[in-house]
């Protein structure tokens, strides 16, 4: 005779995939803020770590920078350029020259890979490298057939030099060449031949113009070093249908199965179709990852759905298929733990302003 109750619940469920599944068929886009994958998508670049069924050693990832991690950015050839960063909630820093570029998510060397590249992009190339004089450098003005008239200064604040016979003359923002031109067109109102040249004795900056932009002198040739001085310690977050929620130590090895273990195991009530892993691949577009884990936890033979964890991943272990991903997030994270939300889970926040739907 067939159990009523098990009878009831498989309609019930059964019902519910469906149901989410059409749900899925309306939705031609998903919404902003979130990547719902389908497991189908994400298998190979999700169980390529796991352990090989020969015992094989998994590759081990290098160090990925976290929000809240303090670097020292070093230029060997440039110490006027070193700073001391700490990496923003929305995972930027911001340097000199180079403004405003992502942190979060890259390894210590692709973020000095990037500042090289960005630094590059300074120097447009091909080009004619020109001076432009600014205030506070100091000029010599020098006459090849009047030396009496030779003078050495520097440029006033308002970009001026006093000079005899010709009065105050702008020299800000041009290039030698021009000064001089122009000087030798003011002193021919005086003077039968006045050849002379400017000598700019003394830049203020070191910087010059090409291809009508500023470029800083040793650009295209700096290379940057990151250091990570001071950093997050890696945890993932479990919650839902638990017995222990909270957070646990990261370890390269962990995988899903280990981790809901470890949090004292899956409650009667969990529905292990469909753990939810959130990941912040990006501060664009965080992943919500569904498992069905229902055959891994009976320990069957060709059981495949586990993963291996990333750094400051939450699971979640849900009741139902119908709830939306920021009504798990409110029932079984921020209840349960409110401090998550100033951590280095803060891109929970990001998730949790959607009304992505828990897509199976």
């Amino acid at each position: 005779m067939i159990d009523r109750s098990r009878f009831v619940g498989r309609v019930l469920r059964r019902a519910g995939w469906l149901a989410a599944g059409a749900l899925l068929a309306a939705c031609a886009t998903p919404p902003q803020g979130v990547t719902v994958v389908p497991p189908v998508a994400t298998d190979a670049s999700l169980r390529q770590d796991l352990p090989s069924a020969s015992g094989g050693a998994r590759k081990a990832p290098g160090y990925l920078i976290a929000v809240n991690d303090e670097m020292d950015i070093k230029f060997p050839d440039q110490p006027t350029l070193n700073e001391a960063v700490r990496v923003r909630p929305d995972g930027n820093i911001s340097l000199q020259i180079v403004g405003t570029l992502r942190a979060e998510g890259l390894t210590p060397d692709a973020l000095q890979d990037e500042i090289t590249r960005r630094l590059r992009e300074q120097s447009p190339g091909a080009g004619i490298k020109e001076y432009l004089i600014r205030a506070n450098d100091e000029l010599e003005i020098k006459f090849v057939y009047r030396p009496e008239l030779n003078e050495r200064q520097q440029v006033r604040p308002d970009g001026k030099i006093t000079l005899p016979m010709v009065d105050s003359v702008v020299a800000e923002g041009k290039t030698p060449e021009q000064l001089a031109t122009e000087l030798r067109r003011l002193y021919a109102k005086s003077l039968r031949s006045p050849d002379l040249v400017v000598i700019v004795r003394s830049a203020s900056a070191q910087s010059y113009r090409q291809g009508g932009r500023n470029v800083r002198v040793g650009t295209e040739e700096i290379e940057p070093t990151v250091i990570v001085r001071n950093y997050a310690v890696p945890q993932v977050f479990v919650g839902g249908e638990v017995a222990r929620p909270g957070v646990m130590a990261y370890r390269r090895s962990l995988t899903l199965m280990q981790a809901i273990i470890e949090a004292g195991g899956n409650k009667a009530s969990a529905e292990m179709a469909s753990v939810l892993v959130l990941r912040k691949s990006n501060a664009a577009q965080p992943l919500a990852i569904r498992r069905n884990l229902r055959a891994d936890l009976d320990a069957e033979a060709n059981a495949t759905n586990d993963i291996i964890l990333e750094p400051f991943d939450v699971v979640i272990l849900p009741k139902t298929v119908s709830a939306t991903i920021a009504e798990l997030l409110e029932q079984a994270v921020f209840n349960i733990l409110p401090p998550i939300k100033n951590s280095a889970f803060s891109f929970l926040y990001q998730v949790n302003r959607t009304e992505t739907k828990f897509v199976p």
